[in-house]
């Protein structure tokens, strides 16, 4: 019995299975992504077994790279590592998540094994998905894969995009093909399939949460050929639910199997009363290419007999299809969803429309045009047509099909042909995404053509619709006459502004914007609002075509920014040299209480060394048009520039905003040679940093926001180069810098560092500032810095403060507060690296570990911070190598283990590994820390371990301690890195910050 997978692998090579899980967390909008492992990987090299990883991207959309560690030597590769990304449901619905497999090679190109695309709006998000799949052929090049899920999409679905929104309620109901395997049958077996008489398997249940009815159809038995000519069926079924009106759906085509595998999924959206007075009628086919299609059979299963508290999974008899069942008509109302209209839907339509007598009258168009306010998207539904005339010589009724397209230029999208009608049906959606502001600068053009296979398509006529003509607070529903198709709309069709100006909508295309007359260039920006700060937070990405506002070369562009009637001081980008297409990216934060008769202008100006800088163009921003409750972002063509804001009013504003402490901005830009012709000041104080410390949605928000006074560190002269390094000890001892302030003894740096660290963490950590003065060819020399132990301040709301600047202790390394009547440690400061190596070996061997367990997430959290008085283990002599291995037990949990320190009696780990275990299952488990002196050459020589029984640990309050080594009484196995777990690993050896 050979189903379309047996058929499937006679073409394709076997490269392997991925089997992953996927969350949605929608109260936190947490989509977390785990990749658990693979299996039967295709061996990639001649010699040896492959060394996998897995690459994850979330498309369309860029994020940094994202990968699993490297397995070496490994076809069944065991990574259980979770990927976690912040994003709204409604962005969710449009993404896909793509896994691709590599085998790494040191010497040579990382070679691709193969990939899984998993569409999320496939999916049913309100519960956790855990599959296995079979890797396909890597699409794309392995920075930037091909969405192969987007090409399902019809000329008749919605603007081209590599996602697919969900459905709203109102909907019709929207097929997706389910991607089970063989396999994923085999893992959920329903009842047996009857022998000898045909017979029809199917899913059935209902989402509560959803309203929705999820039939899938699985599969067929023992189908009979239909026609006279012998042979294998091609079947397929089309799926009706009863009584009502509502878009024909059928699966694909399985050809020449009388045993065919469809594993197709489609969804109702209905209240659950009125499913229980419906009944679901499965129609069989043969399809047949040249003839009518044949009827094989039907199945009927009325839905008031099934238990929707459960999954049905059933086989059905198929039995002779019934003379008094009738297909139901698709009603006007309902919207066809993104499926390609096959030669079947052809025939039935042209059977259906040839026969529709003629109607007297001129050629029209209905349509209908809504706005979804939330989504920010225009929905464009092309109903039908009436009266339309053949456009070529030949005679009879049109082949007709519609382009839409906003705006000349715009990529069109086009409905489906419906052939040989004179009053042809579409019931189309076709959705784009644009502000509600910019509608009323667009056209919407609907052309309607006579398709021909063998010549060019005849165009029939057009009926265009200004959208400044339409009310949005409604749902918009008419009938408009067709015209004679025009190359460009009238001039009474466009809005009043475009009659007087430029149009100041984004074009589709940069073509069409170079052959605008009031050409400046267009700029792109992000606007969002956060509403417990009252901030506006504006992004300045990039610009484009760019007009030179002197006579040579290219333009020097920079942005000044200004906030009309807002009390703020103007503020200004970097300057991006002989560029007119600049990419800034920069950030400015206004804390804006009311946003009523507000305007942020962006006024773009062409720096010049020797004489006056030129403007090129401006934008107005009103901020009471935009709609805060997600983030904007936009591109708008700059207008002529109307004058730089008066000085007097920048005055005021810059009074006002030095009253108002909590006026910060946020962003990164670099001094400009303005600024560094600026002589500095003699200081009138102490030096002094200005910062804020914010804690939000677990992560540290730290906020270098100015300096004050300070003063030059070499014997140069002059004014600082200053720069501000952040710590958060203990934990990585990298540090985050800020950008250089050249010539400044007041610098302001408004830059924020955000650190992942957990609320109940928080206290064990102590923030470091360092300020600097810059040297390109010396080492920098130091300023001053500021120690803040985190435990000592209330972080349950935001704290800013201007503190003096204490002289620099030396480098931070790890950090450790005094010893309180809590159980917690923190980890101490080292002056420097000297008073490290100063320290006294004495006393027994030693572990210094914490211990804390995480309810919410549960997970079991272990720091290693360091070892004391190390002796080398092996014959050697010297100092040891020391690395610590951790061991879960029992359970098949993989070791870990944390980074080597080489030749170091006394080393600082700081590593936190966190184990996914459930709260109950804790208490049953034995944690064991070894150490060894890590080898080169030989075997690792085993120093001590120390073993903790976590029943008897109050895990909950969390512990702190420094345990003796004890003898090591039993020896990890070389293959624990190969072992399976029971509960993936997250981020392994990461440092506490």
């Amino acid at each position: 019995m050979a189903g379309v997978g047996a058929m499937k692998s006679k073409f394709e090579e076997n490269l392997g299975k991925l089997h992953y899980r996927i969350n949605y967390e929608e109260a936190s909008q947490n989509l977390s992504i785990t990749v658990v492992e693979c299996k039967e990987l295709k061996k990639m090299d001649i010699l040896g077994k492959s060394d996998p990883f897995v690459r994850i991207y979330l498309m369309p959309g860029n994020h940094k790279e994202l990968k699993t560690k490297v397995i070496k030597k490994n076809l069944n590769p065991l990574f259980n590592e979770v990927f976690k990304f912040v994003i709204p449901l409604t962005e969710v619905m449009k993404k896909t998540v793509v896994f691709q497999v590599f085998d790494w090679d040191k010497v040579s190109k990382t070679d691709g094994i193969g990939e899984v695309q998993v569409p999320l709006w496939q999916l049913n998000l309100s519960s956790p998905t855990d599959e296995w799949k079979s890797l396909h052929k890597q699409t794309g090049t392995k920075d930037k894969p091909v969405l192969m899920h987007s090409a399902r999409s019809s000329t008749a679905s919605m603007p081209r995009s590599s996602s697919q929104p969900s459905l709203p309620p109102t909907s019709p109901p929207r097929r997706t093909r389910s991607s089970s395997s063989s396999d994923d049958e085999q893992k959920t077996p329903g009842p047996p399939p009857p022998v000898g008489a045909p017979s029809l398997k199917y899913h059935l249940h209902y989402e509560h949460a959803q309203k929705t009815l999820v039939l899938t159809v699985v599969e067929g038995k023992n189908l009979k050929k239909a026609d006279m000519l012998g042979g294998k069926p091609d079947g397929f079924v089309n799926v009706y639910l009863t009584p009502g009106t509502h878009t024909e759906l059928k699966t694909k085509v399985v050809k020449n199997d009388i045993n065919p595998q469809w594993n197709e999924t489609f969804r109702f959206q209905t209240p659950l009363p009125e499913i229980q007075k419906k009944t679901i009628v499965l129609q069989l086919s043969d399809w047949d290419r040249f003839t009518k299609n044949d009827k094989i059979g039907e199945v009927h299963i009325p839905l008031d007999q099934v238990d929707f508290s459960k999954m049905n999974k059933e086989w059905r008899t198929i039995q002779p299809p019934s003379k008094l069942t009738k297909s139901p008509k698709p009603s006007q109302s309902s919207t066809r969803k993104s499926s390609k209209s096959s030669s079947d839907d052809e025939k039935k339509t042209q059977k259906r429309s040839s026969s529709a007598p003629a109607v007297q009258g001129p050629p029209s168009l209905k349509y209908r045009i809504r706005y979804e306010h939330p989504s920010r998207t225009m929905v464009v539904t092309v109903l039908e047509a009436k009266n339309l005339q053949k456009a070529d010589l030949m005679g009879g009724n049109p082949d007709a099909y519609v382009q839409v397209a906003l705006n000349q230029n715009h990529k069109e999208l086009k409905t489906k042909t419906v052939k040989n009608s004179q009053n042809p049906v579409w019931n189309e959606d076709f959705r784009f995404e644009v502000p509600i502001a910019e509608t009323s600068q667009k056209t919407l053009s609907l052309k309607i053509y006579d398709w021909d296979r063998f010549s060019k398509n005849d165009p029939i006529g057009e009926v265009q619709i200004p959208l400044w003509q339409v009310d949005f607070s409604q749902v918009n529903e008419g009938w408009k006459n067709i015209t004679k198709m025009s190359a460009k709309p009238s001039v009474s069709q466009r809005p009043p502004s475009q009659q007087r100006r430029g149009s100041n909508s984004s074009f589709s295309s940069d073509d069409e914007m170079k052959r605008s007359p009031n050409n400046f260039g267009r700029i792109k920006y992000d606007l969002s609002y956060e509403t417990t700060s009252h901030t506006v937070v504006l992004t300045i990405h990039q610009a484009k075509n760019l007009k030179k506002a002197d006579l040579t070369g290219k333009p020097d562009p920079y942005v000044l920014i200004n906030l009309m009637n807002g009390g703020v001081k103007e503020m200004k980008t970097k300057t991006v040299k002989n560029n007119p297409n600049p990419a800034w990216n920069e950030t400015f934060r206004f804390n804006i209480p009311d946003m009523a008769s507000k305007t942020i202008i962006l006024q773009v100006y062409d720096w010049d060394m020797l004489s006056k800088n030129d403007p090129i163009g401006e934008v107005h921003i009103p901020l009471s048009h935009f709609d805060f409750s997600r983030k904007i972002t936009e591109w708008k063509h700059l207008q002529k520039f109307t004058g730089k804001i008066a000085p007097a009013k920048r005055t005021s504003m810059e009074s006002q905003s030095k009253q108002t402490s909590s006026q910060r901005r946020s962003r990164s830009r670099s001094s400009s040679s303005d600024d560094e012709k600026k002589k500095p000041k003699a200081p009138s104080g102490p030096p002094s940093l200005h910062y804020k410390i914010a804690y939000q949605q677990s992560s540290l928000v730290i906020t270098v926001i100015e300096c004050k006074n300070l003063k030059k560190a070499d014997l140069m002269g002059g004014a600082p180069d200053g720069i501000v390094e952040v710590y958060l000890l203990p934990g990585n001892n990298k540090p985050e810098k800020t950008k250089v302030i050249k010539n400044n003894l007041n610098p302001v740096f408004n830059e924020n560092f955000s650190f992942q660290v957990p609320y109940a963490d928080i206290r064990t950590k102590t923030l470091i500032f360092q300020v600097f003065d810059w040297d390109r060819f010396s080492k920098n020399d130091p300023i001053g810095e500021i120690k803040i132990q985190l435990g000592q301040l209330d972080i349950s709301k935001p704290l800013q403060e201007l503190r003096v600047l204490q002289a620099i202790t030396g480098k931070p390394t790890s950090v450790r507060s005094p010893p309180s009547s809590s159980t917690r440690q923190r980890s101490r400061s080292s002056s420097s690296d000297d008073d490290q190596k100063r320290q006294q070996n004495t006393g027994e061997p030693s572990l210094n570990y914490q211990l804390n367990y995480e309810q919410g997430s549960q997970t079991l959290v272990l720091t290693i911070i360091k070892c004391s008085n190390l002796k080398k283990a092996d014959l050697m002599g010297g100092k040891p190598d020391p690395m610590v291995t951790i061991f879960l037990r029992p359970g098949n949990l993989k070791a870990v283990k944390t980074k080597v320190m080489k030749n170091e009696q006394n080393p600082t780990f700081n590593e936190t590994f966190r184990f996914q275990i459930p709260l109950a299952e804790v208490a049953r488990k034995t944690l064991t820390m070894q150490v060894a002196d890590w080898d080169r050459f030989s075997k690792n020589d085993p120093m001590g371990e120390v073993k903790i029984a976590l029943s008897q640990v109050d895990i909950l309050r969390g512990v702190s301690k420094m345990s003796i080594l004890q003898q090591v009484t039993e020896k990890g196995s070389s293959s624990d890195e190969e072992k399976r777990g029971n509960g993936p690993l997250v981020n392994s050896g990461e440092s506490l910050i």
